[in-house]
C-alpha cells in the first residue's frame, strides 16, 4: 500500500493567502439599521410566544368550567338560555341545536322530552305535547359538581347580567331575557317562561 506522508511542521508553517480567507463579521461594528432589524425580529418572536401562552391558558379555563358557570369576562352576550336551550324554542329548533353542538341526548318514549348529558350536567328539556310545534316549556340542568353556592350564584348573576332575589321554596331567582324565570336551589338550574306557565294554568282551570 502506498501513501503520502505530510510533514507536520510544514503543514503548520504553511502560509495562508489572505485573499482566500472569508472575514468573520464583527457585530459590534454593524450600523444601527442592522441592530434595529435584529431587535425588531426578537421582539416579534417574544410577542408570538406570549400570545400563544395566553390562548392556551384561556382555553384551559373554559374547558374546566360548565358553560353556564363561566365568569362574566367570557360571556360575550347577555344570556337567556341554558346551554342554548330556551323556553319557546320549537322541537325542530331544539333537535337542530342538539345536532349542531353534538350533545348526547335521548328522547323519552312517547314524549318530546329530551334527556341530555352536557357539560358536566344532566339537562332535561320538557316540551309542550299539545302544540304541534312542541315548544320548550322548561329547561332543567342538574349540576354534577356545583361547588360553593355563593360562588355559583355570583357566576350566574354575572353571566346572565341580572341580580337575584331569595325565595324560601325555590332558592335564588333571576328574571332574564324576555321575562324568563331562572332559579337555582344549590343543585339544579331551572329556566321557565313564567307568563306562559301562568297562561296555561288558567286555561287548564277553565277546562
Amino acid at each position: 500500500m502506498t501513501g503520502v506522508t505530510v510533514n507536520r511542521e510544514t503543514a503548520l508553517n504553511r502560509r495562508v493567502d489572505p485573499a482566500t480567507v472569508t472575514p468573520t463579521p464583527d457585530w459590534q461594528d454593524a450600523p444601527p439599521a442592522v441592530w434595529s432589524d435584529v431587535l425588531r425580529e426578537g421582539l416579534m418572536k417574544i410577542a408570538i410566544v406570549a400570545a400563544g401562552l395566553i390562548i392556551v391558558a384561556t382555553a384551559a379555563v373554559v374547558a374546566i368550567q360548565p358553560g353556564f358557570l363561566k365568569p362574566a369576562s367570557l360571556a360575550l352576550v347577555k344570556k337567556s338560555d341554558i346551554l342554548g336551550f330556551s323556553p319557546g324554542m320549537t322541537f325542530e329548533e331544539t333537535t337542530k341545536l342538539v345536532t349542531q353542538r353534538r350533545y348526547r341526548c335521548r328522547q323519552l318514549r312517547d314524549s318530546h322530552t329530551l334527556d341530555c348529558a352536557v357539560d358536566a350536567a344532566r339537562v332535561t328539556i320538557d316540551s309542550d305535547e299539545v302544540d304541534e310545534r312542541h315548544p320548550i316549556r322548561r329547561v332543567t340542568a342538574e349540576l354534577n359538581n356545583p361547588g360553593p353556592q355563593e360562588t355559583a350564584v355570583k357566576s350566574i348573576s354575572d353571566q346572565f347580567n341580572a341580580q337575584p332575589t331569595r325565595d324560601a321554596r325555590e332558592g335564588w331567582i333571576w328574571i332574564v331575557g324576555r321575562g324568563l324565570k331562572l332559579s337555582y336551589d344549590g343543585t339544579a338550574l331551572r329556566l321557565v317562561d313564567e307568563a306562559e306557565e301562568a297562561r296555561r294554568s288558567k286555561e287548564g282551570l277553565k277546562r
